[in-house]
């Protein structure tokens, strides 16, 4: 008796599925009518391995896409409306910080160029009272320390003329002496 219940069952490889049509997508349900019954299960295994559909939709942006957003909505009232506003507060939040990133920008480049400013005209005025007391130095006969205050003051004022000697050659151009 074993050897008649080994004939009657199907091999391991062919599926023993019970489909119901209704649940199948339409093109299946066509490719199955007129196929008996009990060949539907191996005709959708072999259906299935033999073709299938690769659906893949991409949406970029701060929202979700129509049909997303629409089935959030049929989830859960209401759901929409506050995504859309999540978004909006999301654009509004990144111009707030880009306008302030600006301003922060602008900011810092005005107080650099008023230092570098501040700092220029105070070497000019130190320079020119350093040279106008050196050279009253050596008008009142103090030539080593009228030559001395010069020497020191070309001594501090090198670094920042070679410098800037140095920043026009890296662009290619020429100093007139």
């Amino acid at each position: 008796m074993a050897k008649q219940q080994q004939k009657r069952t199907k091999p391991s490889h062919v599926p023993q599925v019970r489909i119901n049509p209704d649940q199948l997508p339409e093109p299946v349900r066509s490719q199955l009518e007129g196929v008996p019954e009990e060949q539907q299960g191996p005709f959708l295994v072999h259906l299935m391995a033999t073709s299938y559909e690769v659906q893949q939709k991409f949406f970029s942006g701060p929202l979700p896409s129509p049909e997303t957003l629409a089935e959030y909505e049929a989830a859960f009232p209401g759901s929409g409306e506050r995504i859309i506003r999540m978004a909006e507060a999301k654009i509004e939040m990144a111009q707030s910080q880009s306008e302030h990133r600006r301003d922060l920008e602008k900011t810092v480049v005005k107080r650099s160029l008023n230092q570098s400013s501040t700092g220029q005209w105070m070497a000019f005025t130190i320079g020119i009272i350093t040279i106008v007391g050196s050279l009253g130095l050596i008008y009142m006969g103090h030539d080593w320390a009228g030559v001395g205050l010069i020497g020191g003051l070309a001594t501090v004022l090198a670094p920042f003329l070679l410098n800037k000697v140095n920043k026009d050659a890296e662009k290619g151009t020429e100093i007139d002496t």
